[in-house]
């Protein structure tokens, strides 16, 4: 087999040069390249230079620049994948959870209990929560006493300690689904979009992800949560980035939110407007899901401002 590889080896190293340029250049600007782009993530091209090493290893010149290549693209993933941030802001703030429970009958429900004994939560959000004819609905809402309860159209649901208002849904068959609604958080009400994009890796996400953007910003959106099933990379964020500014920033540990057991791909993520202060985001793990559990905290007093 190491025979047969470095035979080719010309060919494997262009290949790997390609994707490199996929990764940095192109991205997800063609639907063609955003497969790939979503294919490999920096982490697994990190990890691809150790076979490369391999093949590479009667080369004194191509292992020099290998061992180069893994050092930049190591400190590349450091400064843009790993977090280490630490809030020293004392203001009153506000708790919100999300989290894509993976269609999980029982809501996962053991998982969540371990979060909320330890975390004030002002307002949970589950997608691909199945709860039509769901019998776990009783017990949810008893363990939830303290929450309003709202299930959802397109298989979500809101438990809020103030008040829920549901605006509309939005859906499109194999595209993307929106709720619209307006949630009281203590003191102010805020105005909450709910996003699950199609997650095929072969369906082109940018006209989703234009609706969702068009719809947020039409709708005067203060804070959106959702599995866009699109990295945070991606040059279709562009436009959002406008108006909201990523959680991501404010985090401790890696960005990625997708696989729950290795994570590589940063699908699940929370946006504030501008005019609303960042806290933290918290990331938590669990088996139950292959999604991980996001907690992103702000201050509540920056609402109108």
């Amino acid at each position: 087999m190491l025979k047969f590889l470095r035979k080719h080896k010309a060919f494997i190293l262009l290949t790997y040069v390609f994707l490199l340029t996929i990764h940095f250049g192109f991205k997800d600007y063609f639907f063609v390249t955003g497969i790939i782009f979503y294919t490999f993530p920096l982490l697994t091209l990190i990890i691809a230079l150790i076979p490369l090493f391999i093949i590479f290893s009667s080369n004194k010149n191509m292992r020099i620049v290998l061992l180069c290549s893994a050092g930049i693209l190591s400190l590349i993933w450091f400064q843009n994948y790993s977090f280490n941030y630490e809030s020293n802001n004392t203001c009153a703030s506000y708790s919100i959870l999300f989290w894509n429970i993976a269609k999980q009958k029982d809501y996962n429900i053991e998982d969540l209990k371990q979060i909320l004994e330890k975390e004030n939560i002002d307002a949970i959000i589950f997608v691909e929560a199945i709860h039509k004819n769901n019998a776990f609905n009783k017990e949810f809402n008893r363990v939830l006493g303290d929450y309003n309860v709202e299930f959802l159209d397109g298989n979500m649901l809101i438990a809020a300690k103030g008040d829920v208002i549901i605006k509309n849904f939005n859906e499109e068959h194999l595209n993307y689904r929106i709720n619209h609604l307006q949630i009281e958080l203590k003191q102010n009400t805020y105005s909450f979009a709910l996003i699950d994009i199609y997650g095929n890796p072969l369906h082109y996400k940018k006209y989703a992800l234009n609706t969702v953007m068009t719809f947020v910003n039409d709708n005067n959106v203060d804070i959106i949560l959702g599995d866009f099933n699109i990295p945070f990379e991606s040059i279709h964020f562009e436009k959002l980035k406008l108006n909201y500014n990523s959680l991501r920033d404010y985090q401790n540990g890696v960005s990625a939110t997708w696989p729950a057991s290795i994570p590589l791909i940063e699908l699940d993520q929370i946006w504030l407007k501008k005019n609303i202060k960042p806290l933290s985001l918290e990331k938590h793990y669990f088996k139950s899901s292959d999604h991980a559990l996001l907690i992103g905290k702000f201050c509540s007093h920056n609402k109108n401002q």
